[in-house]
């Protein structure tokens, strides 16, 4: 581990890696990564040696949540897209497919999981689903990353290289926002949603309606992910110059103001979660 940010960062998350609390009663971090693998710490320090969460089943884990008591995975392969979930971080379901790739929240019982052209909405047990496309011009539209706060769902995408935000209550029915925004990724932290995206902008706002602007990053930084917990928001993307290569991350206490970026060595990062007490 190379980067003196990630390790600090790393006490309490660890790219995918999320705090539960097992059934032996010890707190430990759960970490998921490509080619299906996991591996657990209880010092976010020492990991053990990498385990497959499927055996017969090479899967690409591209993102984590855990909420409902739950941690929930989707990923990837050359098959197709899946999701898995977990009570323990350690006995996960079997795979199931057409369930999207991207990320998810849990809000009003339910589980928005995004995907390249749609959204996937399950209840909360994963006993019933249903495909959406937000989008109400028939454009095709990559949906990036959701959150959930204020009684309502915040949805970011892309649509033809102009920005799109939805907001919905019930995950079903939603509400499309035509803004000039761009985001990659969104947070909710209990009072405001933050939003990242290209040029370096963070965005702020409590409705999903009336965003703030702030130039708050490096102009050549594109986010990819943006988390919330333990009273820090984490933010991780690449550099135009690096441009899937490496990995930068910052940390911020308010959501406006960064440190400065690090770039992460020796790690695969694909996204980190908190679990919120």
């Amino acid at each position: 581990m190379k980067s003196t940010l990630f390790h600090e960062i790393i006490t309490f998350t660890l790219s995918s890696y999320s705090y539960i609390r097992s059934c032996i009663g010890k707190s430990q971090y759960i970490a998921v990564g490509n080619g299906g693998y996991f591996t657990s710490s209880l010092d976010g320090e020492t990991w053990s040696e990498p385990v497959q969460t499927h055996k017969n089943n090479r899967i690409d884990w591209l993102n984590i949540e855990y909420a409902n008591e739950m941690f929930l995975i989707s990923g990837e392969n050359q098959t197709g897209h899946y999701i898995s979930y977990s009570k323990d971080g350690a006995n996960w379901s079997e795979p199931v497919t057409d369930s999207g790739n991207g990320r998810m929240v849990f809000g009003n019982n339910l589980w928005i999981i995004c995907d390249s052209y749609c959204i996937y909405v399950w209840n909360r047990d994963f006993t019933h689903k249903e495909q959406v496309e937000p989008s109400y011009d028939n454009a095709r539209v990559d949906y990036y990353d959701v959150a959930f706060g204020n009684g309502r769902f915040v949805l970011v995408s892309s649509c033809a290289n102009d920005g799109d935000i939805f907001t919905s209550t019930d995950g079903l029915n939603w509400k499309r926002l035509f803004t000039e925004i761009s985001c990659q990724c969104i947070t909710f932290d209990r009072k405001q949603f933050v939003a990242g995206g290209g040029g370096g902008r963070i965005w702020t706002f409590t409705d999903g309606e009336n965003w703030t602007e702030h130039r708050a990053l490096p102009s050549n930084f594109l986010p990819s992910k943006i988390k919330y917990g333990n009273g820090n928001y984490i933010i991780m993307g690449t550099l135009n110059r690096y441009w899937f290569v490496n990995q930068f991350v910052a940390i911020s206490k308010d959501g406006i103001n960064w440190t400065d970026l690090e770039k992460v060595t020796d790690e695969s990062i694909n996204d980190f979660c908190f679990i919120t007490e």
